[in-house]
């Protein structure tokens, strides 16, 4: 069995992109994609203040709670978000973007997800592992 994964064009997004928030980066990339469903992926969420940070862990319990996209244009609507999440602008940015398994509501694909890439131990955990914006 291969372990390989496919690059994906689908990305899961759990906070200030959902389609609740008025966030201009939010109206972008609805305005650049094709909202599939929702979906959710092993783990924990975390208030980190106005926005949340996830963390994928496939042993967890928990779920972290999404909606998610086919991007019309990765590269140019991932070069966007990437500054909007803060990527590639030191060396120890908040957020990772990576490939995750992700479960839809018509089954299991491969989907982006900006992970966050900090500490945890000071934060609050989101319970219900859904961020409402």
């Amino acid at each position: 069995m291969s372990t390989a994964i496919t690059i994906t064009t689908h990305l899961l997004v759990y906070g200030t992109l959902q389609q609740t928030s008025n966030h201009p980066m939010a109206n972008y990339l609805h305005g650049n994609s094709t909202f599939l469903g929702k979906g959710y992926f092993s783990g924990q969420l975390y208030q980190l203040g106005d926005y949340p940070g996830a963390r994928y862990d496939p042993e967890a319990k928990s779920f972290v709670h999404g909606e998610i996209y086919a991007l019309n244009n990765p590269d140019e609507i991932f070069a966007v978000l990437d500054r909007y999440e803060g990527i590639g602008e030191t060396d120890s940015d908040e957020y990772v973007r990576q490939v995750i398994p992700v479960q839809s509501e018509t089954g299991r694909l491969f989907c982006w997800v900006y992970l966050y890439n900090q500490s945890t131990q000071d934060l609050s955990i989101i319970d219900s592992g859904k961020y409402q914006v």
